[in-house]
């Protein structure tokens, strides 16, 4: 990496939410690289999502705005740090790609990416396949009682090019704080404001774990039953399916044989079936009524399940289906208008109204 007039330290992570320690590890990094500006990268919402899917605190889960919002505040009074979006949208985190665009926005720094122990073997993969060492720095945040090469063990391509990165200490003020930390105590009633900034602190203190709904993304294993292809008898204008999917393709037609056809279907043959089966002229304006008939008939026809439904409450029901951006969302994106989970949300309202 050849040397420029400034140098920028590009600091990417979930920040959710910000700590002291995202910022005294931001410093220290500056201060070790000799660096002008900071820029603290928060990943999309997606992303951040997918991420925390085993996590014991994924229920609490800061939207991109508002992560953005308190990395600002945290940075407030200190003119050399800033906040990038250029993650919001991105599925997946590119560190690689985002730097190559950070280059061109400031073509006269150097420009650092920071990691910890956590990230060396996704640094390792990227730098064997790139040409990261020419274009950039890499600095390793270590325990102070660490030796390098005891970090790099194993990671001859990152050991090849230790010279050329940084090995700062981690500051002893930011040993114990992580943001899950935060997360744990805010599920269990727990103040945190020893693990945040003043800035954040304030912005977040009437935040509660009532702001964050369990969410229920992807209808499967015991989910399952709220996926339309479960298999659930059902009758609707007097005909019977063995599954709402079944009976939502065969609303597409006018045709009494075709429809006839899905009684016996199960849920993947009639959702193959429907793909190629030519609708009515009305269907595109209908479809959601029809499913909300559908699912009504479904949930309340079977007791067992209409409880089962009501058990949800009051998770967000989320429909991960990449092939309809109506009926579900992308699993990777989350773009989609989620109209099966709205329906499903709208029913157990109902049900739940009427008890």
């Amino acid at each position: 990496m050849e040397k420029k007039s400034k140098t920028v330290i590009v600091m990417g992570g979930s920040f959710n939410p910000p700590t002291r320690a995202h910022l005294l590890l931001m410093e220290t990094a500056m201060e070790a690289a000799g660096a002008d500006t900071g820029l603290f990268v928060p990943v999309s919402d997606a992303y951040l999502k997918r991420k925390l899917k085993n996590d014991g605190t994924r229920r609490i889960c800061f939207p991109f705005a508002l992560r953005a919002q308190l990395l600002e505040a945290m940075c407030e009074g200190d003119g050399r740090l800033q906040v990038c979006t250029a993650d919001r949208e991105r599925p997946v985190s590119d560190f690689y790609r985002l730097l190559l665009e950070l280059q061109a926005q400031f073509p006269a720094a150097n420009l650092y990416y920071t990691a910890g122990a956590d990230k060396l073997p996704l640094l390792e993969r990227v730098l064997g396949k790139t040409d990261f060492t020419d274009r950039f720095g890499l600095l390793i945040f270590c325990r102070g009682d660490t030796q390098i090469q005891t970090v790099l063990a194993g990671y001859p391509v990152l050991s090849a090019h230790e010279s050329a990165f940084l090995f700062p200490d981690t500051p002893d003020a930011a040993l114990g704080i992580s943001a899950t930390e935060v997360r744990r105590r805010i599920l269990a009633g727990e103040p945190a404001d020893d693990l945040l900034h003043p800035a954040v602190r304030e912005r977040l203190r009437t935040v509660s774990v009532e702001d964050f709904p369990e969410e229920i993304a992807g209808f499967l294993g015991e989910y399952a039953f709220l996926d339309n292809r479960y298999p659930s008898p059902l009758t609707i204008d007097g005909e019977t399916y063995l599954c709402a999917e079944a009976a939502f393709h065969a609303s597409k037609t006018d045709d009494p044989n075709r429809r006839a056809a899905f009684r016996s279907y199960s849920g993947e043959k009639a959702r193959e079936k429907g793909a190629s089966l030519p609708v009515t002229k009305q269907w595109e304006t209908q479809k959601a009524e029809v499913m909300r008939r559908i699912l009504d008939a479904k949930f309340r026809q079977d007791p067992a399940l209409g409880k089962k439904l009501l058990a949800t409450d009051p998770a967000n029901l989320i429909n991960l289906a990449n092939n309809s951006a109506f009926w579900g969302v992308d699993r990777y994106t989350r773009a989609g208008e989620n109209m099966l989970g709205r329906l499903l949300m709208e029913l157990r309202d109902k049900l739940k109204g009427e008890l």
